[in-house]
């Protein structure tokens, strides 16, 4: 499959820093193979799909260093307590309870949120309690 980006703004990530403004970018078999100060020096590509990124920033894709995504079941609760209060009264209590499917839910939709804001890679920190051990196959 390949695909046109055109009229973005383009960080390249470069040895230069570059930043390609009303740029485009011709991808096939998912790599990159020509990136383009304006749209007119593409036009002897044919791509299957064409995305129009004006007015959106085209970027490398994140990783995020430091995931919890079953956390995102739990979001907010606990949010007013001291750090020690929050583990021994919300998280871990929330963790002790949680099955299988429900860590797989959560893990699911921690990739989700992810995927949505950039992440292509995440590193996953999930400690399940000794008595939930199996969660972490489903979260894996």
């Amino acid at each position: 499959m390949s695909v046109i980006i055109r009229n973005g703004i383009i960080i390249t990530m470069d040895k230069h820093d570059r930043i390609i403004y009303n740029g485009s970018i011709y991808i096939e078999e998912g790599r990159i193979k020509d990136i383009a100060l304006s749209a007119d020096r593409l036009k002897r590509y044919h791509a299957d799909k064409e995305i129009d990124a004006k007015w959106k920033i085209v970027i490398p894709g994140l990783i995020n260093c430091h995931t919890h995504m079953v956390s995102s079941l739990r979001r907010g609760l606990g949010a007013d307590l001291s750090i020690l209060d929050w583990l021994r009264l919300s998280k871990w209590p929330f963790q002790a309870e949680l099955a299988e499917r429900d860590a797989y839910i959560g893990a699911l939709l921690g990739c989700i949120e992810n995927i949505k804001t950039g992440s292509t890679f995440v590193v996953e920190n999930y400690y399940p309690p000794k008595t939930r051990k199996r969660n972490i196959d489903r979260v894996a």
